[in-house]
């Protein structure tokens, strides 16, 4: 499953155009596997770690949760999405790895003007603002962002019960 979808305005052609206008190696971002800033998909390394990227034209997501976000979905025409690489296939349990690709899609986010992130083992859409605030408290020391990466439901008999919990954990509640 690819967990982190990075939305966008512009078409996909506009989004390839400023992808390959990225200073990866400032951010600490490498190319591996033949990957380069000029493919609309590869492997891009960071903090150790490979996950693979792909640039798509895309429409609003069918999101079951919405968190602060005030863009106008409709709007979006192209994503780019990270996913977990070969090497760290199964790494969706491991703090470290995680981290990182909420990172990564922080930094890349930020450097193509994302307006929203969906992260689709929670069908959570969240606006691009919030996810890269909570991202870059989490970087420095505050609690796991888990508005952005876990949908919370209240049942008729006031039990929470969570959405894509179980992709980071083995176990929804």
């Amino acid at each position: 499953m690819t967990p982190l979808f990075l939305l966008f305005a512009c078409d996909e052609a506009e989004l390839r155009s400023q992808f390959g206008k990225v200073d990866f190696a400032e951010q600490g971002v490498n190319f591996a596997d033949g990957s380069s800033s000029a493919r609309s998909t590869g492997t891009l390394i960071y903090k150790g770690a490979a996950f693979d990227f792909a640039m798509a034209s895309a429409t609003n997501p069918a999101a079951k949760y919405h968190i602060f976000c005030d863009v106008d979905l409709t709007g979006i025409r192209s994503s780019l999405s990270l996913s977990l690489g070969a090497a760290v296939a199964s790494g969706q349990h491991v703090p470290a790895i995680v981290k990182a690709m909420m990172l990564l899609g922080e930094i890349l986010g930020s450097a193509l003007n994302a307006k929203a992130t969906y992260w689709q083992p929670a069908s959570v859409v969240a606006g691009f603002g919030y996810y890269s605030d909570s991202v870059s408290q989490y970087h420095n020391g505050a609690a796991f962002p888990s508005l952005v990466s876990i949908g919370f439901d209240t049942t008729a008999d006031d039990s929470i019960r969570t959405t894509g919990l179980g992709w980071l954990s083995g176990q929804e509640l």
